[in-house]
Order: C-alpha cells, then sequence, then structure tokens
C-alpha cells in the first residue's frame, strides 16, 4: 500500500465515538468500510463529504447520527457508519481532513 495513496479521514460508527483513521483513498476501501455502495452527501460548510452506505435505511442499519445541510436547513438521519473527507463540490478526489476540521467534526459528532 502507498503512503501517497492514503488519506485521514473521521470513522463515525452507531452508538461509539468517532475516530480518525487512515484509509486507501479508493472506491473498494471505502464501501469496506461503510458495507456497501457509497453515498456522497455535502451538507456541511466546509469542503467536507460525509460518504455513507447508498442503502443504509433500506437494508435497516443502525441509524447513526442526524445531519443538518447548511444551505437548505433540511435534516437527514444518517444509517450505518460514514466517513468524513475533504473534498469539494468541483473536486473528483478525496483528501485528508486537517487537524482543524478532525477536532470539528469529532466534537459535532462524539456528543
Amino acid at each position: 500500500m502507498s503512503e501517497e495513496n492514503l488519506i485521514k479521514v473521521l470513522l463515525v460508527e452507531p452508538f461509539n465515538k468517532p475516530k480518525m483513521i487512515t484509509i486507501e483513498n479508493n472506491y473498494q476501501a471505502i464501501s469496506v468500510i461503510i458495507y456497501g455502495d457509497v453515498d456522497e452527501y455535502m451538507p456541511f460548510e466546509d469542503d467536507v463529504a460525509l460518504l455513507c452506505n447508498a442503502d443504509g435505511k433500506r437494508l435497516s442499519l443502525s441509524a447513526s447520527h442526524t445531519v443538518t445541510d447548511t444551505e437548505t436547513g433540511k435534516t437527514e438521519l444518517i444509517y450505518g457508519t460514514f466517513i468524513l473527507v475533504c473534498t469539494s463540490e468541483f473536486d473528483t478526489e478525496y483528501h485528508s481532513l486537517d487537524d482543524n476540521l478532525i477536532d470539528k467534526y469529532m466534537n459535532l459528532f462524539g456528543k
């Protein structure tokens, strides 16, 4: 595994405190973590994407957290494990979260 292909992400699992992990930056590694097909959701003011199981509700995965979209104000319930990565709406790649973003979202999802 090449170190240049690794990214720092925040792992959020139902019933557990979030934690920073390092993963391979590819679809297969992400889909293993979230147990299925990846759905990308960008509800935050930062360039941070929430990657979750696209069929989490249908598969009856445990309800994990609610997330409120900063643009629309709409609240969504996320099912199952998800990860947070750095990206932008025009970027086609995922990047490591910096320490400030890790701290911010650990606090948000650690409650």
